[in-house]
């Protein structure tokens, strides 16, 4: 990996404690799966059974969700726990045609 990239991801992790990580990276794939689903913060609290309160205070990475509040977003939105819940670095790869 990129040094550059490693030391962006070190200073991410010094700068915040791991449940602020966890609770940025729900807030912000939750909403983006749900935009892109079309769904309103409604839609997912009647699919949930969750309050459209929480929900919200969910995506904006206020509130600290259960485990039992994530796997019924996650079935909601229709993908697994693990990508509700993953914080990825996206590491840019060029590729040469004369490498190909």
């Amino acid at each position: 990996m990129n040094p550059e990239i490693n030391q962006n991801i070190e200073q991410l992790h010094s700068s915040h404690d791991e449940g602020t990580l966890v609770r940025r990276s729900v807030a912000h794939n939750m909403r983006k799966v749900r935009l892109a689903r079309g769904q309103s913060l409604r839609d997912l609290a009647t699919e949930t059974n969750l309050s459209t309160a929480l929900l919200s205070q969910i995506e904006r990475a206020v509130a600290n969700p259960t485990v039992v509040a994530l796997t019924r977003i996650a079935a909601a939105l229709d993908i697994s726990f693990a990508d509700l819940t993953r914080s990825t670095v996206i590491e840019t790869e060029i590729v040469r045609a004369d490498d190909v």
